[in-house]
């Protein structure tokens, strides 16, 4: 039998994930465990433990398959601009009522947890080499010389803003965001 796309199983396992992150959400790192999030779910917890034997390898799992990962940004054409777009969906993001809790869960989880962490850096990792797609565009445009790292710019124009509004917890208005789109282009020190 083979298993049917968007069946039970793929069900199971969106309901499973959506309980991990409230879970997480709700009680951090150290209260999660495989019972509330099969309770949660509203599966037996055995369903759980046969594929993801800890709450961290749940956890990675869930990163791994979230829905962000087939986000793309917009691209215009115009390196400023597509700079901008990327910093405003990392910080609409982060504001989110839904995914910014989880965000900070997900990055509270990864301070406790090397496995926790791997998964997040994955998860990071990919999203900037999706972003970074806006440098490819202006390196193909001579926009940017063809030595230009496309994921090293876009952890430049991101890091200040998870800066700010995590550590900080200060919004970033769209001068600043053009600010720091721009001060990602300028040569390092």
């Amino acid at each position: 039998m083979t298993a049917r796309p968007g069946g039970r199983t793929a069900r199971n396992t969106r309901a499973i994930f959506d309980a991990l992150f409230a879970e997480l959400v709700e009680r951090g790192h150290g209260g999660l465990t495989m019972e509330a999030v099969a309770a949660r779910a509203g599966v037996h917890k055995s369903t759980l433990y046969r594929r993801w034997p800890t709450t961290d390898l749940l956890l990675a799992a869930a990163l791994a398959e979230h829905p962000r990962n087939a986000w793309t940004p917009d691209r215009s054409g115009e390196l400023i601009k597509d700079l901008v777009g990327v910093g405003r969906a990392v910080l609409d993001g982060l504001d989110d009522p839904v995914v910014g809790p989880i965000s900070r869960a997900c990055i509270a989880a990864a301070l406790a947890s090397e496995t926790a962490a791997t998964a997040l850096t994955a998860f990071l990792d990919d999203q900037n080499r999706r972003a970074a797609i806006v440098i490819t565009d202006a390196i193909e445009r001579g926009d940017l010389p063809p030595t230009t790292d496309p994921t090293a710019l876009i952890e430049r124009l991101v890091a200040p803003l998870y800066y700010r509004r995590l550590i900080l917890h200060r919004p970033v208005t769209p001068e600043e965001l053009t600010a720091a789109a721009r001060a990602t282009l300028q040569p390092g020190d």
